[in-house]
């Protein structure tokens, strides 16, 4: 009886539903977006310290960034922030100027003159002023390098490689990685792996990655894992989940979660990471 007035009460439902007018206009009331500002660094032993400060535009201010003209990238970047770095409470003004960092595709337009020299556990601060009254700051540090212990390929009977690397990390703590491996073939570079792991539930402390098989003879490997920050780790999956987010219709808002403080029109992160890679050449 309760299983036919189950079915009873769903068709009703269901019924309820159909004569409903779905075809009506509904029209939300979207709040008008206030542009901000954006701000990227990531400081690393050996590199120019820089800083990229664009300006924030709302979801439905739509262009594509493979087609923009200089004049448009101009109106991108911030060109009138005022500010300085502090490394170990040594100041160093921040000048203007836009720099691709070699052998990567990050761009900064903020970059110190001063001959610097980063290091393990540098004490790292930012401080940073707009025309439009908006001050914000940050503080990081540079982590401990963890070597690649070691790395192999294996082979299948497709004569197809694929590549294991290892490190060590510090099982007392918990410790954040981000894995890169890219391959170089007819001059042209694939990234096969990018991704971010923690250590946490490891108990020896040896950390492996492993790929598919992905590689043959003539290819060149570079096998990539740097030491990074929870900031940074924290700050990399909020801004893929609010990408999902943004992708479904019926997704909430994404927050991001960098570490920049002060004015809450301004987002992004300030990070230290230490990287360590090898490259390999396959060869017969």
């Amino acid at each position: 009886m309760k299983f036919i007035q189950s079915i009873f009460l769903s068709f009703c439902l269901l019924q309820l539903i159909g004569s409903c007018n779905l075809d009506k206009e509904i029209q939300i009331d979207i709040p008008e977006f206030e542009n901000g500002y954006v701000i990227e660094s990531y400081l690393s032993p050996g590199q120019k310290l820089g800083v990229l400060v664009t300006k924030s535009y709302g979801f439905f201010e739509v262009f594509d960034s493979n087609q923009l003209s200089q004049d448009q990238l101009i109106d991108i970047f911030v060109q009138d922030a005022d500010g300085y770095v502090e490394i170990n409470d040594q100041r160093h003004p921040l000048i203007n100027e836009i720099q691709i960092v070699p052998g990567t595709t990050t761009v900064y337009n903020y970059v110190v003159h001063d001959k610097l020299n980063l290091k393990e556990k540098d004490r790292i601060k930012l401080f940073l002023s707009f025309p439009s009254g908006d001050q914000v700051w940050s503080e990081t540090s540079i982590p401990e390098k963890r070597l690649i212990d070691s790395l192999r390929l294996e082979k299948n009977q497709d004569m197809k490689m694929r590549e294991v690397s290892f490190i060590h990390t510090d099982s007392s703590k918990t410790e954040y990685f981000r894995r890169q491996l890219l391959r170089i073939r007819d001059n042209r570079i694939k990234i096969i792996q990018d991704f971010m792991v923690d250590n946490s539930t490891l108990r020896s402390g040896k950390l492996a990655f492993g790929s598919g098989y992905e590689f043959k003879m003539g290819d060149t490997l570079i096998s990539r894992v740097s030491h990074i920050r929870e900031e940074y780790f924290d700050f990399y999956q909020s801004v893929t989940g609010s990408i999902n987010a943004n992708s479904n219709p019926f997704g909430q808002p994404g927050s991001i979660a960098g570490n920049i403080r002060g004015s809450d029109r301004v987002i992004g992160i300030f990070t230290g990471i230490n990287q360590s890679e090898i490259f390999t050449k396959i060869a017969e």
